[in-house]
């Protein structure tokens, strides 16, 4: 049995069983639940209601636990409704119908077979956030199905996302989900964040599709939500079943049920006290062993699970700072010059407590190039033995008389000296420099991530919906965002987070550059999460610092398997050209400097990082 979840398997669950259904249907008339609808007369005065025989989400075992009209006066109005008990109600607090004297407010639930059924709202309970809980006079039939909620530990499950900005989760980014509206229509929408941190705890959704500037791969399928859909349920479909996440507050977001769960069972309680209601969580454990059975873990499995190696990288990074002080293991070097020493290569010693040491490729990067008389910092990354990866807008010019010497030096403190003697650029921010000769074996390359890493590194739900409709991906996020080691002009290592990166730019005009940019985040120091992979970021916060004028060409890394693995080099202070979707740009450049010698990226093979990794995570 293996000692990690993977944490891909419910989300792509869900995506892909919402996906399926959404085949061969018409988005303009499937998307309604019912084909016909009469609130009056029928049996028990709960009206005459047809289900669309054609709608996308027939079939789910709990169809009927959303309410498709309550009274309000004299006459009916759709305001949702979803049974989270045998007799509650969940609604959104802003947009409630008021209780009606004379046995409360008639309320509407129709089964899977078009039978209604009609029980009175006779009370309210509200919550601090956008919900309110309805009191039934009754209990509703056993053919009248609850809505499960997500479980308080759904994080160990699905979530793979890291904080940002202080509150906001993004590990929900891409999961497809249901929303109603006013008119019963079955929307698809796609959950972005969640705001952890605020007091009404907000999951937001896409509220529009793209695919430019939005994340919806079904456009069709879904409209804005407008005043008078308040109230109405979002679900995400999972194991054939509803599974309610939040009513709609705004266009794009309502309070999200899970994490106000005790919140609402103290309503429930407060409404009926002693009898026993609750909400129910739908058992992921189960659902995870239903679709990744414990048969099938204890071989390799043929597609990649993407949580390995992302777990490794965290851990393994976050490791390496355990009884360090960011005060002064930050920095690389504990004394520099640039002038003197064996070869003229300067006197370089190594910082025994730097967190970085013990890499095997610690020599990748050089900690100075001259610049005229002086020196400077300028970044440059070993990429292979005779080329150098720079950030073309902080390049440092070559000199005459045999080129501009730049430094390398080993994990003994033996430093080498080259020559820069050309440049070759792209249109992005990468330049790639030539030396006069290859450098000695102690001196080792930085290999890069290779151009099929989304298929062991990125558990972007996102990326794999699209991928599996044939769409363009303008950009993704990685989940979870990954540690990442990045250098700076004092030859510092600072800790960042790779959040994701754009891999067909911005811009409507044809002439705009696609820059493929990689997005590079600060440790937020206000960050507040709860089970991720590896603990908090908000500890890490003393472990990074803004990236500043200067610092452009230093590289960003990943450590994968005890080596630096280079990203990108700054061009601005929250990112750079992304080296991995500039490959065969970066490998041309090699070529048109060292034309016929057979110089290339070289990539590392994470698929062995995989193999190591994923057996090393499994016990008896």
């Amino acid at each position: 049995m293996p000692s990690l979840i993977d944490k891909t398997i419910i989300a792509n669950h869900i995506n892909s069983s919402t996906a399926s259904r959404l085949s061969g249907k018409n988005p303009s008339t499937d998307r309604f639940v019912y084909s016909s609808q009469n609130p009056y007369g029928g049996v028990g005065d709960a009206g005459i209601w047809v289900r669309n025989s054609n709608c996308w989400i027939n079939g789910v075992s709990n169809i009927s636990c959303f309410s498709p009209a309550q009274r309000s006066g004299a006459s009916w109005n759709t305001r949702g409704g979803t049974l989270i008990t045998r007799k509650h109600v969940l609604f959104a607090k802003h947009y409630k119908t008021s209780i009606l004297p004379n046995g409360g407010t008639p309320l509407i639930f129709v089964d899977e077979n078009n039978n209604a059924i009609r029980r009175n709202i006779i009370q309210y309970g509200d919550d601090i956030s956008d919900i309110t809980i309805a009191l039934l006079d009754s209990e509703v039939p056993s053919n009248i199905k609850i809505a499960k909620v997500l479980p308080k530990n759904y994080q160990d499950y699905m979530v793979l996302g890291w904080p940002t900005g202080g509150d906001l989760d993004y590990g929900l980014l891409g999961i497809l989900g249901v929303g109603l509206d006013q008119e019963e229509k079955a929307h698809v929408k796609t959950s972005t964040t969640v705001d952890y941190n605020s007091l009404y705890h907000i999951i937001a959704f896409d509220n529009f599709s793209g695919p430019q500037g939005s994340i919806n791969p079904y456009p069709q399928w879904t409209e804005d939500i407008v005043v008078g859909d308040s109230g109405n349920p979002v679900f995400y479909i999972i194991d054939n079943e509803l599974v309610v996440l939040t009513t709609w507050w705004t266009p794009t977001n309502g309070p999200f049920i899970t994490k106000r769960y005790d919140q609402v069972n103290a309503i429930i309680e407060e409404l009926s006290p002693g009898q026993g209601y609750s909400l129910t969580p739908i058992d992921l454990q189960a659902v995870y062993d239903k679709y990744y059975p414990r048969s099938f873990r204890c071989i390799r499995k043929q597609s990649t699970s993407k949580n390995i190696i992302p777990q490794h990288i965290n851990s393994g990074t976050a490791s390496r700072l355990v009884g360090k002080n960011p005060a002064t293991d930050c920095l690389v070097y504990s004394s520099q010059n640039p002038y003197g020493g064996v070869g003229d290569a300067g006197i370089w010693v190594r910082n025994p407590s730097c967190w970085i040491n013990g890499v095997s490729n610690i020599s990748c990067f050089s900690p100075a190039q001259r610049s005229g008389a002086a020196w400077n910092t300028r970044g440059g990354t070993l990429i292979t033995r005779k080329h150098v990866l720079f950030a073309k807008h902080f390049v440092t010019s070559i000199l005459p008389n045999g080129g501009t010497p730049i430094i390398f030096v080993d994990e003994n403190n033996n430093a080498i000296r080259r020559n820069i003697i050309q440049y070759g650029d792209e249109s992005t921010d990468i330049a790639v420099a030539l030396l006069d000769s290859e450098v000695p074996s102690n001196i080792k390359i930085a290999k890069v991530l290779p151009t099929n890493f989304m298929d062991y590194l990125s558990s972007s739900i996102l990326a794999s919906v699209y991928d599996s409709l044939g769409l363009q991906i303008s950009s993704f996020s990685m989940n979870p965002w990954l540690y990442a080691v990045a250098l700076d002009q004092e030859e510092k290592a600072i800790l960042k987070l790779w959040s994701g990166a754009n891999l067909f730019g911005i811009g409507t005009s044809p002439n705009i550059e696609y820059y493929q940019m990689a997005s590079v985040s600060n440790i937020n120091p206000n960050a507040s999460y709860s089970t991720p992979i590896v603990p908090s970021p908000n500890q890490f916060a003393s472990w990074t610092e803004d990236i500043i004028v200067g610092d452009s060409g230093n590289p960003v890394f990943l450590i994968i398997d005890n080596e630096l693995v280079v990203l990108t080099t700054w061009w601005t202070p929250t990112g750079g050209p992304f080296i991995t979707n500039r490959y065969s740009i970066v490998n041309s450049i090699i070529q048109s400097l060292s034309p016929g010698e057979n110089y290339s990226l070289t990539p590392i093979d994470l698929q062995a990082v995989q193999n190591k990794y994923e057996f090393s995570n499994f016990s008896s």
